[in-house]
């Protein structure tokens, strides 16, 4: 079955006290971003978007992995499907769409191309 929006919610609050970090307001964020996509894509379910995007992270409860090393894992992944595949998706939803992607995703080329420091918990959450 797949989980409501609710439902993901709750995953991600006890996903959250497991592993607390900035990963769950970036988590949400993709939610965002994948809903305001689908928004404005016909034939895709903006709300399946949301969950998708919110629960993208999930894996992070289990423990602490840093931001670099995550995305350059990501970018790894790409390479070896062949860089280029990452534009044709873009350029496939901006088709779908009819505008940029950077129209339904306000500051993404600023906040995308930021190396955020790596976040560490705190004593009282340790």
């Amino acid at each position: 079955m797949f989980p409501t929006i609710d439902e993901a919610l709750k995953e991600l609050k006890i996903a959250e006290e497991l592993n607390p970090g900035p990963w769950v307001k970036h988590s949400i964020n993709v939610g965002i971003a994948a809903r305001n996509i689908a928004e404005i894509v016909p034939g895709m379910d903006a709300e399946k978007a949301y969950v998708v995007g919110t629960l993208h992270d999930i894996g992070r409860r289990e423990g602490i992995t840093d931001i670099p090393t995550h995305v350059y894992d990501g970018y790894k992944y790409c390479m070896k499907k062949g860089w280029e595949k990452a534009f044709e998706i873009k350029e496939y939803f901006e088709s779908k769409m009819d505008c940029s992607i950077y129209d339904v995703l306000p500051d993404i080329g600023k906040t995308s191309l930021l190396t955020p420091k790596l976040w560490k918990p705190s004593k009282t959450t340790a």
